[in-house]
């Protein structure tokens, strides 16, 4: 996490050094939503043992209810918080999407060891899926509805529920990476290994840019941005106490358990505050709940362990 923040650290300097702009930001978004992140998908499939598929199919399954019924959640939470119709669809998304892999993975790793990534990577295979498929539209929808002085462009025109919107890198390279998984085929090793190599700058790019957008606010802005801290204690506390309890209720098996928990009690997903970068007014408040969630996550989560008693 001390990583995490030097990076976002690092591009919040960069940004008000002037070695960043919008516009790098935004081309920087286009290549890790496009190319990088397919990248990352496709490799994790590669590490996965092909043990014990039973377990596999229960971890997918309980990972799908999850992902399918968060948004509903999501959507019920905005409302009662009186959420403005040009933020309701990226709040949504801060409160579907968690940083579950580029902070859950260290996490899971240090309270259950190394062969608990796997199933981390298992339960949060529909993560990819979904995200691609309502995240953007979701967003473009907000941009739509944008005040006055928001930058306007083609994408931000609310876009109709439609497949073609869900066509993307993202859908693509995880429809693949189950694809491969569940048929037993293995990518070849000089395939594997280049887009392993490429997928590697995912993270400290992406928490780079998470901090550059960030430095496009101010100290002032971050203070008054009311909507990012209301959904704090929702993204943090309130979403993985529903999942525990729902997990809890059709499973005694405590490491499912606790990976459900742990998965939803992420702070924001930087990917929501990345596939936001186009749109200034949306990008300010995923870049304020990024930042600030992953700083209160650093109580919120040993206190999911403790009380959830997932250790």
């Amino acid at each position: 996490m001390c990583r995490i923040f030097l990076a976002m650290s690092l591009g919040f300097y960069a940004y008000k050094r002037g070695i960043l702009n919008q516009e790098v930001n935004e081309k920087l978004s286009a290549l890790i939503v496009r190319i990088l992140c397919p990248c990352i998908i496709l490799n994790s499939i590669s590490s996965v043992p092909r043990e014990h598929p039973e377990l596999v199919w229960k971890l997918f399954a309980c990972g799908t209810a999850m992902y399918l019924s968060l948004p509903l959640l999501a959507r019920l939470f905005a409302w009662i918080l009186r959420v403005p119709s040009n933020l309701k669809g990226t709040c949504m998304c801060m409160l579907v999407f968690s940083n579950c892999s580029f902070m859950g993975y260290p996490v899971v790793e240090a309270l259950y060891g190394s062969g608990a990534i796997f199933y981390m990577t298992i339960f949060n295979m529909p993560f990819n899926f979904i995200f691609y498929s309502l995240a953007f539209r979701y967003i473009r929808k907000d941009a739509g509805l944008g005040t006055i002085g928001m930058k306007a462009d083609k994408a931000g025109k609310s876009l109709p529920p439609s497949i073609r919107a869900s066509i993307n890198p993202g859908t693509i390279s995880s429809l693949l990476a189950l694809f491969f998984y569940f048929m037993q085929i293995s990518l070849p090793e000089l395939f594997r290994s280049s887009i392993e190599f490429v997928g590697n700058i995912t993270t400290p790019l992406s928490m780079i840019l998470v901090g550059s957008s960030l430095a496009a606010s101010s100290f002032a802005e971050i203070k008054t941005e009311k909507t990012a801290w209301m959904l704090l204690p929702v993204r943090l506390l309130l979403v993985p106490a529903v999942v525990w309890l729902a997990v809890h209720q059709v499973t005694a098996d405590s490491t499912l358990t606790a990976i459900a928990t742990l998965s939803a009690g992420m702070p924001v997903g930087s990917l929501v505050a990345i596939a936001s970068v186009p749109y200034p007014r949306q990008n300010k408040l995923a870049s304020i709940g990024v930042a600030v969630s992953a700083i209160c996550s650093l109580a919120t989560i040993p206190l999911l362990v403790t009380v959830f008693h997932l250790k």
